[in-house]
């Protein structure tokens, strides 16, 4: 009986395992993709941003959802613009009249970098 218990509890660990590094491969594929549309959203989590380069239209706009425990920001490199804090579970949008590559950070956290290019 006791050998039972314990090969069920070792096939649960190791299936559970399985989901958990499937669940991961796929954001990581997520925080590298670029996404164009006129209007897309971008997660923060994990202290990243997620795709961490979008690629829109001109006139095209992006919304940052903060699904982080931390609070974070979206604060343009030259500080054109800034969102200012954005807590868990917030959101913020910006609209890109103007082609060109963008570059932006967390003013919290600087090591949090993102790209968005306007085509």
């Amino acid at each position: 009986m006791k050998k039972m218990v314990f090969t069920l509890t070792i096939s649960t660990v190791i299936i559970a395992l399985f989901i958990l590094t499937g669940c991961q491969d796929n954001e990581k594929k997520e925080a590298d993709s670029d996404i164009k549309s006129d209007s897309t959203s971008a997660k923060i989590i994990d202290f990243t941003y997620m795709p961490a380069k979008i690629t829109i239209p001109k006139d095209g706009k992006i919304t940052w959802v903060n699904k982080d425990s931390a609070v974070h920001t979206v604060t343009e490199d030259a500080e054109d613009f800034d969102s200012g804090d954005i807590d868990e579970g917030q959101k913020f949008s910006k609209k890109f009249p103007e082609i060109g590559t963008i570059k932006y950070f967390c003013t919290i956290h600087p090591y949090m970098k993102g790209t968005i290019v306007v085509k």
